[in-house]
């Protein structure tokens, strides 16, 4: 996980992830307060799109 504080109270995070599953975030202030959000369930798209062009190539006007 990257994350960099972008104000005083804002810091923002990016991270990889590489499997299905939940994703849970707890985040602590300097008081030690926490708080903690997730997302259940997420599914990793790992199926590349299927593109299919038809066109007649014989009739195309770019030389």
């Amino acid at each position: 996980m990257n994350c960099t504080q972008t104000n005083a109270t804002r810091v923002d995070c990016t991270i990889s992830i590489d499997s299905n599953g939940t994703l849970v975030v707890n985040a602590i202030d300097s008081d030690g307060t926490s708080t903690n959000t997730s997302e259940t369930n997420y599914i990793i798209d790992t199926v590349f799109p299927v593109l299919t062009i038809t066109d007649d190539v014989n009739n195309s006007t770019n030389s």
